[in-house]
C-alpha cells in the first residue's frame, strides 16, 4: 500500500508550462497594441497605453498597471 506522503505533492510541469505560454502569449499581444497605439498616437506615453490596452478583451481583466510593467 503506497504512503499517504507520496501523493502529496505531484508535479505537473505540463500545465505549467502551458500557463506559462499563454502568459507569454498574452504579454505579446499586449506589446503587438502597444507598438500599434504609439504609431497612431506617438504623443501618448506608456500609462496612456496601458490604460487603453486594459479596456480590450486582451487584457483578459488586468489592471493598466500590470500591463504598464509589462511594456517596453
Amino acid at each position: 500500500e503506497p504512503d499517504a506522503k507520496d501523493k502529496a505533492y505531484d508535479s505537473n510541469t505540463v500545465a505549467r508550462e502551458t500557463r506559462k505560454l499563454a502568459t507569454a502569449a498574452m504579454r505579446q499581444d499586449w506589446l503587438d497594441e502597444y507598438a500599434k497605439l504609439t504609431r497612431q498616437h506617438p504623443d501618448k506615453g506608456k500609462r496612456w497605453c496601458a490604460v487603453q490596452i486594459a479596456r480590450l478583451p486582451i487584457a483578459r481583466g488586468r489592471d493598466a498597471e500590470t500591463i504598464r510593467r509589462q511594456l517596453k
